[in-house]
């Protein structure tokens, strides 16, 4: 009868675990599903690079802003192709610099994608974290990407209205200034 009583106990014990590993699991899902729902609602591509292996993965939409296939994993060559000439240098600086602990692993940077098969350039602003081992290798960089371009072609035109205002306003100046200057030598 003792034998019986441990056995049951045991079971309660072993379901009790598989119980909590089932909980466990449909809190992740569920985390997960609303991390999913923000990225889609703020337009965030996301990315995962494993610096130890060069690759690169990100979300279906990281992969359609540059061009990308829906393969899992691709070498991370394969997505800076599409950066602009004049912004890559500077966004492979930036990522070898994050991947340094003396760095805290951050990083941040704006730059342009070239769509390879459209040529329709999106600025972007990437924003990313290194996480690293206990020795202080990278184990991976993990971020995100928010399309900007909106935002600077709006602050692109405000420095261009600026600029006219500026330039309208100094002409009419500048005749006034010379005006009271011929009043002034005059009134000597």
């Amino acid at each position: 009868a003792a034998q019986g009583s441990d056995r049951r106990r045991q079971r309660l014990v072993i379901l009790d675990e598989i119980t909590d590993m089932i909980k466990a699991r449909q809190e992740a899902t569920k985390v997960k599903e609303m991390l999913n729902l923000a990225m889609e609602s703020g337009e965030l591509g996301a990315f995962y690079y494993d610096p130890a292996n060069n690759r690169l993965s990100g979300n279906d939409l990281l992969k359609s802003w540059f061009g990308l296939g829906h393969a899992e994993h691709l070498a991370l060559e394969t997505a800076t192709a599409a950066i602009a000439d004049e912004d890559r240098d500077r966004v492979d600086a930036a990522i070898r610099r994050a991947l340094t602990p003396q760095s805290g692993g951050n990083y941040e940077i704006e730059y342009t994608i070239i769509h390879p098969l459209t040529g329709v350039p999106r600025m972007v602003r990437a924003k990313g974290k290194t996480l690293f081992d206990e020795n202080g290798n990278p184990l991976s960089l993990n971020g995100t990407l928010q399309d900007i371009t909106e935002r600077k072609k709006d602050e692109q035109r405000k420095d261009d209205f600026i600029g006219m205002v500026s330039h309208e306003l100094k002409t009419p100046l500048t005749s006034l200034n010379a005006y009271l200057q011929l009043l002034q030598r005059s009134a000597r």
